[in-house]
């Protein structure tokens, strides 16, 4: 009898447990609520680029909902995915002239819908869903099942589960030669928990830091219907028909959707984010275009953690990181002295519009001086952070001042003999 009571009692405790756990992990979803739209980006020349585009119109976390401010940018808000949080879902509304879907690279789409087959060579033909079986005028248009355009056009749910923590790369999964050249990208981040990007990569302030290049001819193109090897309208006057993106020829070169120009008004890439020399900080860096680029801090190293959603077993020092396309990578500074820091591309795609003008992907981080106590000693260099001491005195060389040093004579106890 006493063990029939036990065996129960155990069933119950366990059956509790149970129903208890999963009561901490069904409600674990994140919803993002996008449109995709057109918006314009206006270069350094007064070049006005019509552009493609993400809006973030709301998230909701376990029933929690923010409000975005709903506006088309480029790149689009960086989606940030809670800690513990398993499965994301976007809701997308696609407010532009073609269908589009969506893609997170290095994340397992649940379920994909895909690919979406077009039958014939004319973009505006339409989707059959499926290849029929012998029919070689079929292709790939999109990755994954699409929001339609126009009126139509959603909202469409696209869900991932199993979400793991990392920085990654969301973008078109339609036709994406054309339509994430166009802008149809943004980033979206989780931390394995709070302040700590992977497993003891822990940092206090973060930069997300997007690198793309515009073709602005080509985008005139694709906006203009005169893009692609069957297009929907002849080109104007003075122009040609571009038949694929194979003939892009970029000539801005952009950091989160920005072509800086030294001496203009430029702001640092931490405008907002101040970083003080007691800070360690992540940069996040994607490569949104379609060519190389490797950022690099001048006087500066960095220190790899991660490529692509993937940590390393042991951080790699290196001095500039290479972001081929679609690349995502994750390195940590630690600024030991305030100042400006020229952040550029190694690859040297410095100039704007090809014809030497600056700008291009140049900026530079702002480090401020961090000094708690006013002493004029920076925190990192400080023995006394909270206590003013300029003159630094430590007469038994501990690492700790004077004056804040309450065991003088280094016994390891703090009594009247630390006086004399």
């Amino acid at each position: 009898m006493y063990q029939k009571v036990i065996k129960k009692f155990t069933g119950i405790f366990i059956s509790l447990l149970f129903l208890g756990v999963m009561a901490g992990t069904a409600d674990a979803v994140t919803t993002f609520n996008m449109t995709a739209g057109p918006t314009t980006l206006t270069m350094p020349d007064s070049t006005v680029v019509p552009m493609w585009g993400f809006a973030l119109d709301s998230t909701n976390v376990d029933g929690a909902v923010t409000d975005g401010d709903g506006i088309v940018k480029v790149p689009g808000d960086v989606l940030v995915v809670p800690p513990g949080e398993t499965t994301v879902i976007i809701n997308l509304t696609n407010n532009l002239p073609e269908p589009v879907s969506l893609n997170i690279l290095g994340q397992m789409l649940t379920p994909a819908g895909g690919p979406v087959w077009t039958v014939g060579t004319s973009e505006t033909v339409a989707s059959t869903g499926s290849r029929t079986p012998g029919d070689t005028t079929a292709r790939v248009r999109s990755f994954a099942h699409e929001t339609p355009a126009g009126p139509a056009g959603g909202p469409v749910s696209y869900t991932w589960t199993n979400f793991k923590p990392g920085t990654f790369m969301l973008q078109s999964g339609t036709n994406p030669a054309k339509q994430v050249q166009m802008g149809l990208y943004a980033a979206i981040t989780q931390d394995a928990a709070a302040g700590e990007a992977y497993t003891g990569a822990f940092y206090t302030k973060e930069l997300v830091l997007v690198y793309s290049e515009i073709d602005p001819e080509m985008h005139e193109a694709i906006a203009g219907g005169y893009y692609g090897s069957n297009p929907i309208n002849p080109p104007p006057t003075g122009k040609v028909a571009i038949p694929s993106s194979l003939h892009r020829d970029p000539k801005y070169y952009l950091i989160n959707g920005m072509a800086y120009e030294p001496g203009g008004g430029l702001d640092p890439v931490n405008a907002g984010t101040p970083i003080g020399t007691d800070d360690r900080v992540l940069l996040r860096l994607l490569n949104a275009g379609y060519e190389i680029h490797v950022p690099q801090i001048l006087n500066m190293y960095m220190r790899l953690v991660a490529e692509d959603g993937n940590p390393f077993t042991y951080a790699k020092e290196q001095y500039g990181i290479s972001l081929p396309a679609a690349k995502t990578a994750d390195v940590l500074i630690k600024p030991t002295i305030w100042g400006t820091f020229p952040l550029y591309d190694a690859m040297l795609n410095l100039t704007n519009a090809g014809d030497g003008a600056p700008g291009g992907m140049l900026s530079y981080l702002n480090i401020v001086m961090v000094d708690t106590d006013g002493d004029s000693v920076v925190d990192n260099l400080d023995n006394c952070i909270l206590v003013g001491n300029a003159d630094q005195r430590d007469t038994n060389g501990d690492g700790f001042g004077n004056i804040c040093d309450t065991d003088l004579n280094n016994d390891g106890v703090t009594n009247g003999l630390d006086v004399g």
